[in-house]
């Protein structure tokens, strides 16, 4: 035979166990975390605001003319069509030696040798025997005048 608990004695059941209290704890012993959720919720939205920004990009590579490239940085400078900091890079021209070949080209025109790179103010023979083993006179010929 199997006992099975009547309706009666399930509803009986239950009213003893909410008759019997359970100890309340005080209101005050539980700590009050609202702020602590509200700043966790506003860093959480302030730190998705700021993935969603548009980030800085680097700014483009500018066009790099390789063959120009090449030659300068590891062959000779090309002196016709060279801008003041690639001739700064020939050993023995600063800034001011860099203007005078500037100046010279633009009053001039084409340097084609040896006895043109002579006659760049501040230049004399030796030093323009020095640049012109650096430079590459774009295709005129090695006119070295010794």
């Amino acid at each position: 035979m199997e006992c099975t608990p009547s309706p009666q004695g399930i509803q009986e059941e239950r009213s003893s166990l909410a008759s019997k209290q359970l100890p309340q704890q005080p209101e005050a012993a539980l700590p009050d975390c609202r702020p602590a959720l509200i700043f966790l919720t506003a860093l959480l939205f302030a730190l998705l605001f700021y993935r969603l920004l548009p980030q800085p990009q680097p700014p483009a590579p500018a066009a790099v003319d390789s063959d120009r490239h090449r030659l300068i940085f590891f062959g000779k400078i090309p002196i016709n069509s060279a801008t003041a900091e690639e001739l700064c890079l020939i050993k023995g021209v600063g800034k001011k030696s860099a203007q005078a070949i500037l100046s010279h080209r633009r009053k001039h025109g084409r340097i084609s040798g040896v006895a043109e790179l002579r006659r760049v103010d501040g230049i004399g023979r030796s030093r323009a025997e020095r640049i012109a083993a650096q430079v590459d006179f774009d295709g005129a010929g090695d006119e070295r005048e010794h």
